[in-house]
């Protein structure tokens, strides 16, 4: 293996680069880096010691891990990698470096596989969203969403959760029915469901549903129930 000193002379691969200086598994960082490749169409080149500056480094490490989740969940579907539009893949990759939290990463590694299986996902409003969120953000719309193959709102409980619906009603992927108990009930708006479908595709049925009953009348799916998920129990 090439030196420290040798690698901050020369240009290194991501791969080489990464395994020089950030100890992650190099199973990890050849999966990630084979897929950076094939989107790029070209292996990615970055200069030996702008990985050895703690910013890009920490970076870096994070954009080669949610590529190799990206791969692995693309291998689950049997979906070949292959180029992508530069002007989505460059935004993302900028974006997703800053993302440490692995309830962030996982959805970024959704978005990018989307991206791959689909060009509708390919939008840079999705990055601009994601880009926005917390882990607790994230962890809480995933929530919501999976309370909708059940026909069920969610009920946001506890201050965090509170605090956390805010920020997502502040991005505009979720709203809060005013009509519910205490007026927490949480439900996706017609663009998080569209986010949705980008980044939590084994909802991609009942979010399919649910956003055609949103956007045309015809077809429309059993509406949501009353009966909410998280709500505290009524007083005796």
């Amino acid at each position: 293996m090439e030196t420290v000193a040798i690698m901050e002379q020369k240009q290194a691969t991501i791969g080489d680069a990464l395994v020089a200086y950030s100890g992650i598994a190099q199973t990890v960082v050849d999966t990630g880096a084979d897929l950076i490749k094939s989107l790029l169409g070209e292996p990615m080149k970055v200069a030996g010691s702008m990985v050895s500056d703690q910013l890009y480094g920490w970076q870096l490490r994070q954009r080669i891990t949610i590529a190799a989740k990206a791969k692995q969940l693309l291998d689950k579907r049997k979906i070949a990698p292959h180029s992508i539009a530069t002007g989505f893949l460059l935004p993302f990759f900028e974006a997703a470096g800053n993302a440490e939290e692995s309830e962030l990463q996982d959805m970024w590694a959704e978005l990018l596989a989307s991206a791959v299986e689909n060009d509708d996902a390919q939008h840079p409003v999705f990055i601009e969203t994601l880009r926005k969120m917390s882990g607790v953000d994230a962890k809480l719309f995933r929530k919501i969403v999976s309370s909708l193959d059940s026909g069920l709102l969610f009920y946001a409980n506890g201050q965090m959760e509170k605090r956390a619906a805010a920020r997502l009603i502040a991005i505009s992927i979720i709203q809060m029915d005013g009509n519910s108990f205490a007026g927490n009930n949480c439900r996706p708006t017609v663009f998080g469901l569209e986010f949705a479908l980008a980044i939590m595709p084994e909802h991609r049925i009942e979010l399919s549903n649910r956003y055609n009953f949103v956007v045309a009348p015809l077809g429309r799916p059993p509406p949501l129930q009353v009966k909410t998920v998280g709500k505290p129990s009524d007083p005796a």
